[in-house]
């Protein structure tokens, strides 16, 4: 089987994401490179599934918490970029910081911006 480049890339940021959530399962804090693969992933997967933007912004938030992730990695993942096939294009969405509770109480949270190179 021959694969494209971004291909490749895919499949080892699903192969991180797997290890990353087995870890998590065992009560594991993410550190950044785990953290990052989580939230790429359901990215793509929720790209796949046809969300919209939208949703994804809305709904990215909750896919880590900040309890989730070592000590200082939310605030390294303020949003970060993901390409993702959308049906008929490709297009970057967001991928967004880990949440909590306080952020929401505080007003504070993830920026929200799509970016587009």
């Amino acid at each position: 089987m021959h694969l494209a480049p971004h291909e490749k890339d895919r499949l080892l940021i699903h192969v991180a994401a797997d290890v990353a959530e087995r870890r998590r399962q065992r009560g594991l804090k993410l550190n950044y490179p785990e953290a990052v693969a989580v939230l790429t992933c359901w990215v793509y997967e929720a790209g796949r599934d046809g969300r919209t933007v939208v949703d994804l912004m809305e709904n990215g938030r909750h896919v880590l918490t900040r309890d989730g992730v070592k000590e200082g990695i939310a605030e390294m993942i303020d949003e970060g970029r993901s390409k993702r096939p959308f049906p008929t294009v490709r297009s970057w969405s967001p991928s967004t910081s880990p949440s909590s509770e306080r952020d929401k109480r505080d007003g504070r949270g993830t920026r929200d911006r799509c970016y587009e190179q």
